[in-house]
């Protein structure tokens, strides 16, 4: 606590302050308060090359007029500062709240606005210089990292019918994947990263996984939060598709979505649910990774309605 408070000498902020830790899996993040009611986020990393893309991206998002959280110069005209191998720099706090109740009576409008706002979000980003950024392959990341962790605790799950999926993913996958746009996307744009206040949007936050990649996987990415997040609920359950095709209305409102991203969409899907059954493997999280199998079967099963439900969007 004292070094954070040795740390944060380097801002021109209010001296009396309270620091609240906040649990994050890639990096140390704490909210500060100071007794005027002012609000900050200070964020440590070990790699200064990904807080410098972070600090060229924020500001460059921020200077197209998105609601972003960009840091906050210090004393010495910079972005950052190094303490103890770690690098820190300081954020304003975006008030706002997050959509949380997927399934509410506006749930269908809320999901339109959220694809327009993922895809006003992406034309931005297209203007954004992507060199440096690590580029994903994600055929690469399902049949050559999840499939072995998969298998290598078999034991968990439905081995046989996994396996199943993961062989219509690639074989459907394979001749659709080098032609989808692909550029620079949030890759962790899920509801909760995107805050309103009075209905209107007041931040997109959480951009450290940023990555180039094939631009459909962020609204797919969004709609599965939704649809993990509710999914023993059998009712809700079912009115999701309907939800996965608002959004990407709103998406296609923006963005010129292309038939190869349209056919893509449900492939992309499985290969959502395997990476996090692989991830939550690696972290010991047998329940999260059981969880996202039957989401996985379900997609699959359900696999021909939800490609109906998407022929609108040919239109």
């Amino acid at each position: 606590m004292n070094n954070k408070k040795f740390i944060l000498e380097n801002w021109n902020i209010d001296k009396n302050f309270k620091i609240e830790e906040v649990d994050s899996y890639s990096q140390e993040v704490s909210i500060i308060v100071t007794s005027t009611g002012e609000k900050f986020v200070l964020k440590g990393q070990k790699k200064i090359e990904r807080i410098k893309k972070e600090t060229t991206l924020l500001l460059d998002l921020k200077h197209q007029n998105l609601p972003v959280a960009a840091p906050i110069k210090n004393k010495k005209g910079g972005y950052y500062v190094e303490d103890d191998n770690l690098y820190y720099a300081l954020y304003p706090f975006l008030d706002g709240e997050s959509f949380s109740d997927h399934y509410s009576k506006d749930a269908i409008k809320k999901a339109n606005l959220l694809g327009e706002i993922i895809g006003d979000l992406h034309n931005c980003l297209k203007n954004v210089n992507s060199s440096g950024y690590e580029k994903m392959n994600l055929v690469s990341n399902v049949l050559n990292w999840a499939k072995n962790v998969i298998e290598n605790n078999q034991e968990y799950f439905d081995l046989k019918s996994v396996t199943k999926i993961i062989n219509c993913f690639e074989e459907n996958i394979a001749p659709l994947y080098d032609s989808l746009p692909k550029q620079l996307i949030h890759r962790d744009i899920h509801p909760g990263n995107i805050l309103f206040t009075n209905g209107k949007l007041s931040g997109i936050v959480d951009f450290e996984l940023a990555i180039v990649g094939p631009r459909v996987f962020d609204p797919c990415y969004c709609t599965t939060s939704m649809l993990v997040g509710d999914f023993e609920d059998s009712k809700k359950r079912e009115k999701w598709i309907d939800l996965l095709l608002s959004l990407l209305e709103g998406y296609k409102s923006k963005v010129d979505i292309t038939k190869e991203e349209i056919k893509s969409i449900i492939y992309i899907l499985f290969a959502i649910q395997l990476i996090f059954m692989a991830f939550s493997c690696t972290t010991n999280n047998i329940d999260a990774a059981k969880c996202n199998e039957r989401v996985l079967k379900w997609l699959y099963e359900n696999r021909e309605s939800i490609k109906k439900k998407l022929l609108v969007l040919y239109n």
